[in-house]
């Protein structure tokens, strides 16, 4: 039954077989290799297929073998070869069932099994090596052409195969050599393309088992040249085969061997018409095309200048020896920058063609250029520099030619010459002069460089078939830019500050023409807004040698270099010459000691052990002062004595005193006198000429003989009195504090303390000390101590203390009475400088009488407390007036508790009262804030100088700071803010003003928290 149903299968898949066109054309079984050969036809497209053969015998399966993805090409003929093993031997049935797709192709065939295999024995197979192999390749030719022009090639093909086998051919060959295309305007070089070479068809080859065939294929080839070709075979099966054949020689039969010039000497080409040397190398008669092109190579390929086009008819090699054909191409449109240019000619004939190039140089050889005789020095900007220019050219034909030589500058300047070149053979080279060329110096650079363009042109006659030969040449001139005026020596070197002085200088010219000069000096940055000088301007006819005088004054002392300038009306450079200078004061101050030991303090020194005198405060001194002078009888100086505290404030102690030195040598007094301690520098300055300078420092210190404070809580009875002195052996005072006297013996370096009873309080205490011991020719000094108590919700109990000195003094049993006001240490910390003192140098007996402005007034009473005690009175008040209003609204809210309104006008009322009282402690508590503090960048400034400083704040201080010059004239202070507490100051010194101290004030309090000294000097 399987059986009928196999039959059935088969005759299904014929009938399908039918339609689709695909054929089993036969099947065919090797007993001795046991391979199955299927025969298939396809006439159709590709199928790809699952292909399945089984052998029944007894309707049982022996043998089954499948194959799957199996292409069948189309328009094929198919061998499929598949090895079956069958086990039994009989008669089979062989059934093939080809699946594509939704398709079944079906074949049955019997066939009769005569041997049969275990598949437990080893079955013997052939070595087999190449399947197909190529033996050879020969080409077919006509024996009466020296070349090869092939139409077919023959491939030798060997089947090793024990079965027949259908081959297919292919060829590829490929040119090894220059293949060249025109394209517009150039001749390309590029891959040779597949199309080269021409085959007519691919044959597809019967071939018995263990035999060979030879196989033509036939070809055309369209270009001349050596060829690689490349054959491959391929079965039925997939087994294939491939060889290589190199230099395979194609020619063309039009041959061109040479391209000359109609003058030309070894490829020198001297005119513009050309011969093409041509042969026809084939023994028949053809007709040839020949373009010619003109070129210039560019890389691999070549750009088309010029080109003609030759059609001619070429007798056979048997009738003619050759052709030589003229042609005239445009050699004068060649680019004249390029030394050599390409004839090039692709030559065609019939369906073959091929190339020839040759390359030609030009006649002239611009080699290179060179300028001489210019000047190595220029003076002036609109100087013409002129130069000569020499051409070097070479003509390389074996002849004399003539040639128009030019040269353009760099203004755009052509220069041109008629010149007869002499032939290599006679020399190397020809030199052409080009003289009397100029440029302008004010196209040099600043370091007096310049580089030169030229262009070169070489043309060579007869016109009508010339070349044009260019060359840019780029060449660089360096000249040195030279001051038409120097300095050829200077005289002098030393000058004294604050007097104008000559300092002579000898110029000397060194060009032929008149000059115009402007002489001046110039400094470093650090002595600029201290020196002056002359300036001069010269008419300089003579080339002799010239003296110049010229001003100058330095205002301080110097000791360095200055630089004179000689600026020459349109000259290059300017001569600058540097000179030291040593710029001295006038005047020298040998020594300096205080005479008036009757009014000196005896202080000595911890660690030397010696004693010094020094001043007491209060208290005018003698100063003597020993001068010298480098000039002799030097009049009109002015010498005055300041002093220089630790934090480097400047304090006047003295007057000016104006003196005349005659001779060398003089000695002076000066008086000096100091309102407050002071431990610093003594220093001496002198006014010579119009310059202020410090000539002498001395260490000074000031003090009392005693240091004593009180310590006092208004809160207390009891008053704390503390003193100490620094001499080195102990001393006995009688202190007096209000009214009580007492006894104290005061150790050196340590501080006594000693109680007094004053009462509760007290605003004002005044304390007496009076020295027992002989250190001091002062022996009584008194102090009033000011206090004042205030009470704040954030400040508890802050005491401010302010002290109204004033010292009783008894010298030469007369007494002056001196009110001072002097500022908190810690004011005195932060400023740099203090209100002068009230000096007064007169010796009669007579009590000093201040006349106190309002300002002034108003400054006591806010050092004294007076203003804080007013403001207390006030404060009291009103709390005694809400007191009262208190009282009555609560009468009023007694009688008329449900009236709401009443009651909120009465809580209006009192928040009012509540923020008035609360804005009075705020301007109590804004005024106990410290007072700015001002750094001052400089400390001596000249009238129109600008002062600047530095202002450190708790609170905004814009208005309320202002310069108070020596004429009681205020002046607003600019003030910049650069973060939250910090100020810079700038103020303008107006030039209408006096010279001396200039103090700034801070307006709350009228303090003066720092200043500055002015000078009459103007800069």
């Amino acid at each position: 039954m399987r059986f009928k149903f196999i039959v059935l299968l088969m005759f299904i898949g014929l009938v399908v077989f039918t339609v689709n066109g695909l054929e089993i054309k036969d099947v065919e079984y090797y007993d001795n290799s046991q391979y199955l050969i299927i025969t298939i036809n396809n006439p159709n497209n590709n199928i790809n297929a699952n292909i399945s053969i089984v052998g029944y015998i007894n309707n049982k399966i022996d043998t089954k073998v499948e194959m799957y993805n199996y292409t069948i090409p189309k328009n094929s003929l198919l061998f499929i070869r598949k090895k079956l093993v069958f086990k039994e031997k009989g008669e089979h049935n062989i059934s093939i069932i080809i699946k594509s797709n939704n398709t079944i192709y079906t074949f049955l065939k019997k066939i009769n099994i005569t041997y049969a295999y275990d598949s437990r024995v080893p079955i013997y197979k052939e070595m087999i090596t190449k399947n197909i192999e190529i033996e050879g390749l020969y080409f077919e030719k006509d024996p009466a052409y020296p070349w090869p022009f092939y139409d077919f090639i023959y491939v030798i093909v060997k089947n090793n195969d024990i079965i027949p086998h259908y081959v297919n051919i292919s060829l590829t060959s490929s040119l090894n050599g220059n293949y060249y295309t025109v394209d517009n305007d150039k001749i390309i070089k590029s891959n040779p393309p597949n199309s080269l070479v021409i085959k007519s068809w691919t044959p597809s080859v019967y071939i018995p088992p263990k035999s060979q065939k030879i196989i033509p294929i036939k070809v055309n080839f369209y270009y001349a040249g050596d060829y690689k070709i490349s054959i491959n075979v391929i079965d039925d099966e997939g087994h294939s085969d491939k060889e290589v054949y190199n230099k395979i020689s194609i020619e063309c039969p039009l041959y061109i061997y040479n391209v000359t010039c109609e003058e030309e000497y070894n490829n020198f080409a001297y005119s513009n018409w050309f011969d093409i040397e041509v042969n026809n190398t084939a023994d028949y008669d053809i007709y040839g095309t020949l373009y010619v092109f003109l070129c210039k190579k560019e890389g691999n390929n070549y750009i088309i200048i010029d080109n003609k086009t030759i059609n001619s008819y070429f007798l056979a090699k048997g009738f003619c020896e050759g052709y030589s054909i003229p042609i005239k191409l445009n050699t004068s449109v060649l680019n004249p920058y390029d030394k050599d240019f390409v004839i090039f000619v692709i030559y065609k004939t019939g369906t073959i063609c091929n190339s020839y190039q040759k390359t030609f140089k030009k006649p002239i050889t611009i080699n290179n250029l060179e300028v001489k005789n210019y000047p190595k020095n220029y003076y002036f900007v609109d100087e013409n520099i002129f130069y000569d220019v020499y051409i070097n050219i070479t003509n390389n034909l074996n002849k004399y030619i003539n040639a128009n030589i030019s040269i353009t500058d760099i203004y755009n300047r052509t220069y041109s010459k008629e010149v007869k070149l002499t032939p290599k053979k006679y020399k190397n080279y020809n030199i052409i002069k080009f003289d009397g060329l100029k440029i302008n110096a004010k196209d040099l650079s600043h370091d007096g460089k310049i580089k030169l363009k030229f262009t070169i042109t070489a043309i060579t006659p007869p016109y009508e078939k010339y070349y044009i030969i260019k060359r840019n040449e780029t060449t660089e001139l360096s000249l040195i830019p030279t001051p038409p005026v120097y300095i050829q020596d200077s005289l002098n070197d030393e000058i004294f500050v604050g007097y104008y002085q000559n300092l002579s200088f000898i110029l000397k010219k060194v060009v032929g023409k008149t000059v115009y000069a402007r002489l001046y000096i110039t400094v470093p940055d650090e002595i600029n807004n201290s020196a002056f000088f002359e300036e001069k301007y010269l008419k300089i006819r003579t080339m002799e040698e010239i003296p110049v005088n010229i001003k100058a004054m330095f205002l301080k002392e110097y000791n360095g270099p200055i630089y004179i300038h000689v600026d020459t009306n349109m000259g290059v450079r300017e001569c600058v010459v540097t000179r030291i200078i040593e710029a001295k004061p006038i005047i020298s101050c040998e020594d300096v000691y205080f005479n008036n030991y009757t009014v000196f303090i005896k202080i000595r020194n911890r660690t030397q052990g010696f004693v010094m005198n020094q001043p007491i405060v209060g208290y005018p001194t003698n100063v003597t002062i020993s001068l010298e002078s480098y000039v002799p009888n030097l009049k009109d100086i002015e010498i005055w004595a300041s002093a220089m505290d630790e934090n480097g404030r400047l304090i006047n102690c003295s007057k000016k005193k104006k003196i005349n030195i005659y001779g060398n040598h003089k000695k002076i007094n000066l008086e000096i006198l100091f309102n407050d301690s002071l431990e610093g520098y003594l220093i001496i300055y002198a006014k010579t000429g119009k310059a202020t300078i410090p000539i002498y420092y001395k260490p000074i210190m000031v003090t009392y003989p005693i240091k004593f404070e009180l310590k006092y809580n208004s809160s207390n009875s009891w008053a704390d009195l503390i003193l100490s002195h620094n001499y080195q052996v102990p001393l006995k005072v009688v202190a007096t504090v209000n009214r009580y006297s007492k006894e104290i013996t005061i150790y050196p370096y340590k501080e006594t303390i000693v109680p007094f009873y004053v009462g509760e309080n007290r605003s004002n205490i005044s304390v007496t000390i009076e020295l027992l011991d002989n250190i001091s020719s002062i022996k009584k000094f008194k102090k009033t101590f000011y206090f004042n108590k205030l009470k704040m919700n954030r400040y508890n109990n802050i005491s401010n203390s302010l002290i109204n000195t004033t010292i009783n003094t008894k010298y030469n049993e007369n007494t002056t009475n001196n009110s001072l006001i002097n500022i908190t240490k810690s004011t005195r910390k932060t400023s740099n400088s203090t209100l002068p003192p009230n000096i007064e140098l007169n010796s009669n007996n007579t009590t000093k009488i201040h006349n106190i402005s309002k300002e002034k007034l108003e400054l006591f009473y806010n050092l004294t407390g007076l203003n804080t005690l007013k403001k207390s009175l006030f404060t009291l008040k009103g709390l005694l007036y809400l007191v009262v209003i208190g009282i009555v609204i609560l009468l009023i809210v007694l009688l008329m508790n449900k009236h709401l309104e009443i009651s909120s006008i009465i809580l209006y009322v009192l928040y009012k009262i509540r923020f008035t009282h609360k804005k009075s402690k705020k301007e109590i508590c804004e005024e106990l804030l410290n007072p700015p503090k001002v750094y001052m960048s400089n400390i001596v400034y000249s009238l129109g100088d600008t002062a600047r400083m530095e202002i450190l704040s708790e609170v905004d201080v814009s208005n309320r700071l202002y310069v108070l010059s020596p004429t009681n004239k205020k002046y607003k202070i600019e003030l910049i803010k650069v973060e939250r507490n910090k100020y810079v100051g700038l103020f303008k010194i107006p030039e209408d003003e006096i010279p001396g101290q200039y103090f700034i004030i801070y307006d709350p309090k009228n303090l003066s928290i720092a200043g500055f000294l002015v000078i009459d000097i103007k800069k």
